[in-house]
Order: C-alpha cells, then structure tokens, then sequence
C-alpha cells in the first residue's frame, strides 16, 4: 500500500549523512524502553558479529555503514521513477525502476538490489511484520535512526532515511520517486514516523 507524500523538499542532496539530523548522537534507550536498540549505535559497525556493547540475549547484529551506503545508492537509481497508481501493475512487489512504484514497492526492491532483501511488506504490515520477527527489521528510537533505514508511517507511508532530515521514497501519482523533508511528510501525513534498522 502506497502513501500519499508532502515533503517540501524535493530532490534534496542526500550526500553527507549528519549525525544529528539522522539521529546518531545519543545512547539512552528509546522511547518505547528499548534497550535492545543499543547495540546499534556503536561507532564502529561490525557486520556478521555481535555488537561488543549488547546486552545478554538482547544483543543482535545490524547492518553496517557501507550496507547503508549501498542502499542510498541504490534509492539515487530510482530517482525520476513514476509513481504506481491504485490499478498499476507496478505496485508492491512488481515496482519497476524507471517504470512505476509505489512507496513499500520500491523500498522492497532497492533493498533487493542492496542484497538485503526481504519478503515484501505494506506500509499497512510492515510494523508488525518486524515486530513479530517475520522480516528482519528491529525497530529503534527515532533518535537513533541512520541513513537506510526504513522511515514508517503506519498504513500511510514508507520512505528511506537520507540523513540530514530528508527521506527518499515514492510519494503519490503526479510525483515521482525522490526526496522529501521528513518533517514535512509528518506535518503532511498529520502522524509521527516509527524507524527500523535491518538486521542480519
């Protein structure tokens, strides 16, 4: 299920990641008392191995910078990329680069391109997919979000975290694939975005 976009800011340079907009400055657990997320946040990502400051059962493994760059290099390619209306052939899991997509369609198939896939999820499933480990995505505070990681707006919208407070996604018919200011899609969907990181 695709969502309709509002973002002010079309297009913006999804370059240099900043820390600060991408939520990577600080350590507490998250809002929802997850500590669980902090395994993720350490500087130095280790892919493949147990995060070094996990704790007990809780520790999991998550994708690392170069995943990550990989990912937004792979959205870049979808730039220009017509947005899949309700009786396209091109929404979900058919989403075509250059041809047609839809927000969840087009996030499934970048992180397919990435090596990262998964089994394809709505805007309206994907939460709680993740929750029930059914796809490997672990939610995290939105503070402690980086580029690449997947943006939700439960049953409305998915883009992809650009950093410096841009997301990069499908939108609606009439605009195609690019990028977006996170606040102004949350002032436009009229919701707060949840974040998740993908494990492996």
């Amino acid at each position: 299920k695709g969502g309709d976009g509002g973002g002010e800011q079309p297009d913006a340079d999804p370059s240099t990641p900043d820390a600060k907009a991408s939520g990577q400055d600080g350590n507490d657990a998250g809002e929802d008392g997850s500590a669980s997320t902090m395994p993720q946040q350490t500087d130095e990502p280790r892919t493949g191995e147990e995060k070094p400051d996990g704790i007990g059962a809780d520790k999991i493994n998550v994708i690392d910078d170069q995943d990550r760059e990989n990912i937004l290099g792979k959205a870049e390619g979808w730039k220009g990329t017509e947005y899949a209306p309700a009786d396209s052939e091109h929404r979900g899991p058919n989403a075509t680069k250059k041809v047609g997509a839809d927000c969840s369609g087009s996030i499934h198939a970048i992180y397919k391109e990435a090596g990262l896939g998964y089994k394809y999820k709505s805007s309206s499933e994907f939460a709680g997919a993740a929750r029930r480990g059914e796809i490997p995505f672990k939610e995290v505070p939105a503070k402690d979000s980086k580029p690449g990681d997947i943006v939700l707006w439960p049953g409305k919208h998915m883009s992809i975290n650009q950093g410096n407070g841009n997301v990069i996604g499908a939108y609606r018919q009439g605009r195609d694939f690019g990028s977006s200011s996170l606040k102004g899609m949350s002032n436009h969907l009229k919701q707060e975005p949840i974040y998740f990181t993908r494990t492996r």
